[in-house]
């Protein structure tokens, strides 16, 4: 039977110093996009393509890349690599603010003597499911409402759930023109009575 390996936080400073260089990559993907959306196509491609390819082999390998690309996709290709790299800076200050977060609420609690090792219990976080999650959940906030014409809402005057809740105030303003949105909150819906004046 494996063991399962407890994962160890590392020290604040190794968070920050990763947060640091994050954030400068991202700035400088931020500012290579902004360039290539401003600069003339032209201008751009024949700059690439004139450009000599030098230096050790990594250097040169992306300098073949980057002239391929020019060659086959042009500018909007050459925009995807500074899209690409801030997609990818974005994840990875999402996992390292939040593993700094859980840091930081395990030091509390082994602070205050409610635990006796700062192991890193947590699973990791998965970027795209939080992303999915937090779109569903607002729009699921969204309660749906249904508007109720003038014959509905003398129905609802006579109902006695509705008299219960609202009193006589219903048939007091039944001379001016009445909305009634249904809030539906699971089971059983709750009523509401809203005066428009004209």
């Amino acid at each position: 039977m494996e063991t399962q390996t407890t994962k160890k936080f590392q020290p604040p400073s190794v968070y920050y110093t990763h947060l640091i260089l994050y954030v400068c990559g991202f700035g400088l993907a931020l500012g290579l996009l902004v360039f290539d959306i401003f600069i003339d196509e032209e201008v751009l491609l024949t700059h690439i393509r004139e450009s000599e390819i030098s230096g050790h082999a990594g250097q040169m390998r992306d300098a073949i890349i980057v002239k391929l690309i020019a060659h086959y996709l042009g500018k909007p290709g050459l925009m995807a690599i500074p899209i690409t790299a801030l997609l990818g800076f974005s994840i990875a200050l999402y996992y390292k603010v939040y593993e700094l977060v859980r840091y930081y609420r395990k030091n509390r609690l082994y602070v205050n003597g409610l635990v006796n090792n700062l192991d890193d219990d947590n699973p990791p976080p998965n970027f795209f499911k939080h992303v999915y999650l937090s779109l569903t959940l607002k729009r699921e906030e969204k309660s749906p409402k249904m508007k109720l014409n003038k014959k509905d809402v003398e129905k609802l005057k006579h109902d006695k759930l509705y008299r219960r809740l609202y009193g006589e105030r219903g048939n007091r303003d039944s001379g001016s023109r009445t909305n009634i949105y249904v809030k539906t909150m699971g089971v059983k819906p709750i009523l509401k009575n809203e005066n428009i004046v004209e």
